[in-house]
């Protein structure tokens, strides 16, 4: 993406009317006697034939394992092959048409791809294939990036993380077993890694359209609007939409209005400027309402908060929130955070951080870069620790179940633990291409006199 896409994507100035890749679309011509986009061939440039041998090398060869493991992860894959078909159409539409007027809130160009990124949100699976199905529900938010402005390279780069989250869970339960699922996974690693490789190549800050090209679709299916020549009066418009167009054919419900979601994405913290503020009294005299097939909650709850006090990140009571929306964010080397009494939930931390502290917490996850000092895992159970970034030394004390999965930077850090158990550490491979490395830390103890004095070992089995 680097060498063809620098400032977004490289539209043909010689091409035709984007419409003409949206289906029901028709170029129109332009007032005041301008040219015409023509059906003659036209280059659409290296960068797009760099993205299709990107789909020819991955995502091929991903749909195909898809397809040979079966059930909800062919349909995943299934859908994975139509957005990003529908992908490489909107690239070679790019390369011939300018940026029509309101983009990134074109919705009919944009939803042959929201369609099918809507359709793997939609494919669940709570046994066997649970892990997969979050993988690609987190995953698949790579595609958008097209909609991301002025910086989509990044954008990329968040869906790796999320993404291989649950993939390492799967590579571990495979690993051994099921060299489809293993290969499943890594190549969906290496597409995303490429990906975000192409977006800040070609790409760099949004989609580079042709500035020559012909006139872009608009949401509605019509060409962008022309600026008044001498050629005379601009034809009328076109009859209203038919209630039937607007329809979902799915389920006869309204479509729903993609072009806006995806402008919401380039709002960043002003999405929520319209939200109304709820008191401190009103929140406190609220009750946590659990969902009927929730996670039962036996311990004592108080009102959940993610906030910044003084110095402290202080996350609480949060339960069945394993969406990816908690996350703490912007932090700083004198901050600290504390984790406590959250159920089955995922916590985000980006930013290189003093310590952390996961307190009375149950079958939670963490994932985290950079940390300072130390994090320290007390009284919990079934909890998940994900360390990209430098750990100098990993506290675990009165723990039944402590996954530990760490990067490349962590390895070196120091783990003391103390009246725990089931402790699991996750390392990577001797190359990129090998599977991660699982060993159980030893929690039994063998003590003998020798010498005048106890020595103590650790009692291996097999």
């Amino acid at each position: 993406m680097k060498k063809n896409h620098t400032t977004g994507l490289a539209w043909n100035p010689r091409g035709g009317d984007a419409a003409s890749f949206v289906a029901g679309a028709t170029a129109a011509a332009p007032a005041g006697g301008g040219a015409v986009a023509t059906d003659e061939p036209v280059s659409v440039g290296a960068s797009v034939s760099e993205f299709e041998e990107l789909m020819s090398d991955y995502i091929n060869k991903f749909v195909g394992l898809s397809t040979n493991i079966g059930g909800p992860v062919a349909t995943i894959g299934a859908e994975v092959d139509k957005c990003f078909k529908a992908q490489t159409a909107f690239l070679q539409m790019v390369a011939k048409s300018k940026k029509p007027a309101g983009w990134p809130g074109c919705a009919e160009i944009l939803a042959p791809m929201s369609n099918c990124m809507m359709a793997v949100g939609e494919v669940s699976d709570y046994g066997e294939w649970k892990n997969h199905c979050q993988m690609m529900h987190a995953g698949i938010q790579c595609a958008a990036w097209v909609a991301v402005e002025p910086t989509p390279g990044p954008h990329v780069k968040e869906t790796i993380g999320a993404s291989m989250f649950y993939g390492n869970k799967v590579l571990t339960a495979a690993k051994g077993k099921d060299q489809n699922q293993v290969d499943w996974v890594k190549t969906w690693k290496e597409f995303l890694e490429e990906l975000e490789k192409y977006v800040k190549r070609n790409h760099t800050t949004g989609v580079s359209w042709n500035p020559k090209g012909g006139e872009a679709a608009v949401a509605g299916g019509g060409s962008a609007p022309s600026k008044k020549g001498p050629g005379g009066p601009p034809p009328p418009p076109g009859p209203p939409p038919k209630l039937a167009d607007l329809e979902d054919q799915r389920g006869g419900k309204p479509a729903p209005n993609t072009g806006a979601l995806f402008a919401d994405l380039n709002k960043g913290g002003g999405v929520t400027a319209g939200l109304k503020k709820v008191t401190k009294q009103k929140a406190a005299s609220s009750k946590v309402v659990m969902k009927q097939k929730g996670t039962k909650v036996t311990k004592k709850m108080g009102t959940p908060k993610c906030a910044l006090e003084g110095r402290k990140w202080a996350c609480e009571y949060y339960v069945d929130d394993r969406t990816g929306t908690i996350k703490i964010e912007g932090c700083s080397v004198k901050e600290t955070v504390t984790i406590f009494r959250c159920i089955n939930c995922v916590i985000q931390i980006t930013g290189k951080i003093n310590a952390i502290l996961l307190d009375d917490c149950e079958k939670t996850s963490i994932v985290c870069t950079d940390v300072v000092s130390s994090i320290d895992v007390v009284n919990c159970k079934s909890v998940e620790i994900q360390a990209d970034g430098r750990v100098p030394t990993i506290l675990v004390d009165k723990t039944d179940g402590c996954q530990l999965y760490l990067g490349k930077s962590a390895t070196d850090a120091t783990i003391i633990l103390s009246k725990s158990s089931e402790c699991n550490v996750t390392t990577p491979g001797a190359t990129e291409d090998d599977d991660g490395v699982e060993q159980a830390l030893p929690e039994q103890f063998s003590n003998s006199f020798q010498g005048g004095k106890w020595v103590t070992v650790p009692v291996t089995h097999g």
